[in-house]
């Protein structure tokens, strides 16, 4: 179970983190700089880039916070529901946040350019995994009240 915090926490770093990265990738791809010597397409590119790698610790501590308390205890439940998103998002942590890491401290063009691209598939796959999971809760919670007869999804015994 995930107590208000950690869930504030989860859900604060995961829009903190995935809107700077997003608005990173918009302001970067999604307007050109008149100045051949520039690498900056827009003048907050760089501070969103700065406030990305400075929430992504957030995001991993939140991460780290409800695995003994959420992520290990459904995994062991054998419950169906929601777990496809949740083994994605499993899939992408570990994925994501090396080539975030590497993506900083490679010097090589080669070497940046895998790393670039790791970390934006597994970023998508992990911003569409969190939003899944998030709303999968809701369409549950909608089938099991209708299919139990209670109007806010409680069981009727």
């Amino acid at each position: 179970m995930i107590t208000r915090l950690q869930a504030v926490m989860l859900h604060g770093s995961n829009l903190l983190v995935g809107g700077t990265g997003i608005l990173w990738w918009f302001l970067h791809h999604g307007f050109e700089n008149d100045d051949p010597y520039s690498v900056v397409s827009h003048p907050l590119e760089p501070t969103m880039h700065e406030l990305h790698v400075l929430f992504a610790p957030w995001l991993l501590f939140a991460l780290g916070w409800v695995l003994d308390s959420h992520v290990l205890p459904k995994l062991r439940s054998g419950i169906s529901a929601r777990r496809r998103s949740g083994i994605l998002l499993l899939a992408q942590v570990v994925p994501m946040a090396a080539s975030g890491y590497l993506l900083q401290i490679s010097e090589t063009p080669a070497w940046q350019a895998m790393w670039r691209w790791t970390h934006w598939v597994t970023s998508a796959l992990w911003v569409l995994a969190y939003v899944a999971h998030l709303f999968s809760r809701r369409v549950h919670a909608e089938a099991e009240a209708d299919a139990h007869g209670s109007p806010d999804g409680a069981r009727l015994s």
